[in-house]
């Protein structure tokens, strides 16, 4: 939470929010409905050890499994014949496969060097949703003959489930529902389902949300032998337009670009012994702003809101006079700030702050100082300083230069001076002393001593 809201005090204050926050909304809402939404438990157990696995819920709630997988891959170890294979890992499809040692030989490996068994695991997440989907107690009893031991050692079942409260749960047909999420379950779910019937749920959220619908399990008749059609088929609706349709217990998830969703569950069988539908669904984006006085709402959806200004005024609380804005939905519960005050042209002046306070840059207090003002007054005039301070120094060093070439002019001058209304002098070497403290000619010459007496 903290990483989106950084992401958003980062871009929202960019001028080109239009463009940009709606593409960053998306990215953060799809990461968000990918991420576990239900709280989820998982459980293990080793098939020889073990030789059964338990998976439990509270009186009231219901088994909604996630993922299920079993093999040798899990990170649970079993036996001490299993260590980790590093690197390379084998899936498979078919439910029968069995591999050794020998086949998984990569072409510059040595037989001694592999280990006695390989990492392989089959996903079976539709076999364990058959046995315990829907139910508040599932006893699974680990047999190869089910889960076809699909490499050597003592493997080990995987589940992911979560429990759903009973009060999260709609089973009755025909019903119009409001909540912002709740899971469907067809009458009779997971032992049969009702037919023939046409058993319907209209789904309805605040205006300028989207209703993201996810298939949990869809157990209904085979197919007809004859042509293949579905007997038996569920039908999802945006408002009036068929989404889709389909009798395939393939998962998936469907986000009606709509605030209204119906789905019916249409059976010609008669009391058919399969578990029939599982349905989760949820309502995404926010509800309508608020609007303060001369503010009206141009456009209006899951993922953004286009307010306007009445003509002739302009939003207070930015840099610029703009008579347009958009708020975005951030994370699909709240916007990414208040919506400011529209004030007429004459009124509004750069630097106003938030939402109807007007202030000069002189009064900004020091709390404010962050984000754009930071970028916009602290680090500006801090280089600015810095500047003025390397060239006040480089400006005393040239005066330092210049006034001590004018004395070595001014002593030049003095000693021709001295040769010439004084008569002869001879030039030797001083001694040290005087060396030190002399003014060496130009031409490295040596200072000049009377020697007249």
């Amino acid at each position: 939470m903290i990483l989106r809201k950084l992401i958003w005090n980062v871009f929202l204050r960019t001028k080109h929010c239009d463009t940009i926050c709606p593409l960053i909304f998306l990215i953060l809402l799809l990461s968000r409905i990918i991420e576990a939404q239900i709280p989820w438990k998982e459980v293990r157990a080793c098939r020889k050890t073990d030789g059964q696995l338990t998976v439990r819920c509270p009186t009231g709630h219901r088994i909604m499994i996630f993922a299920a997988n079993y093999g040798n891959s899990s990170g649970y170890d079993c036996s001490e014949r299993l260590t980790p294979v590093d690197h390379w890992q084998i899936h498979h499809e078919p439910l029968n496969a069995t591999y050794s040692g020998s086949t998984t030989l990569p072409p510059s490996a040595a037989l001694s060097r592999l280990p006695s068994y390989i990492r392989c695991d089959h996903d079976m997440t539709s076999v364990i949703k058959d046995l315990c989907s829907g139910r508040e107690v599932c006893l699974v009893e680990i047999e190869e003959a089910i889960f076809r031991t699909p490499c050597d050692g003592n493997e080990a079942l995987n589940v992911k489930y979560a429990c759903i409260p009973g009060t999260q749960v709609i089973s009755v047909c025909n019903r119009n529902l409001t909540s912002p999420e709740g899971h469907i379950l067809s009458p009779g779910y997971p032992e049969y389902y009702p037919g023939p019937a046409d058993c319907s749920w209209r789904i309805s959220a605040e205006p300028g949300k989207n209703i993201v619908i996810m298939l949990n399990d869809l157990s209904l008749r085979p197919k007809s032998a004859k042509d293949s059609t579905c007997l038996d088929y569920v039908v999802i609706y945006e408002e009036d337009r068929q989404v889709i349709k389909t009798c395939h217990s393939y998962p998936f998830n469907l986000q009606v670009a709509s605030n209204t969703a119906r789905i019916a569950l249409i059976s010609t069988s008669h009391g058919w012994s399969s578990k029939g539908l599982w349905i989760f669904y949820r309502a995404v984006g926010c509800s309508r702003p608020q609007l303060p006085e001369l503010v009206h709402l141009s456009s209006h959806n899951y993922t953004s809101a286009v307010l306007t200004c009445q003509e002739g005024t302009v939003f207070r609380a930015f840099d610029e006079p703009l008579a347009e804005m958009t708020l975005s939905c951030l994370d699909g519960k709240e916007w990414h700030r208040s919506v400011p005050a529209c004030v007429n042209t004459t009124e509004w002046r750069k630097g106003a702050l938030d939402d109807g306070l007007v202030q000069s840059r002189a009064n900004i207090p020091i709390d404010m100082l962050n984000g754009a003002n930071l970028t916009q007054i602290v680090i500006p005039s801090a280089v600015v300083g810095a500047l003025l301070l390397i060239l006040i120094a480089a400006l005393g060093i040239v005066l330092t230069l210049r006034r001590h070439r004018r004395r070595g002019i001014y002593h030049t001058h003095e000693i021709e001076h001295l040769h010439v209304k004084e008569g002869p002098y001879i030039v030797r070497k001083a001694p040290r002393a005087q060396l030190d403290s002399a003014t060496d000619l130009e031409g490295g010459g040596y200072p000049l001593t009377d020697l007249r007496h």
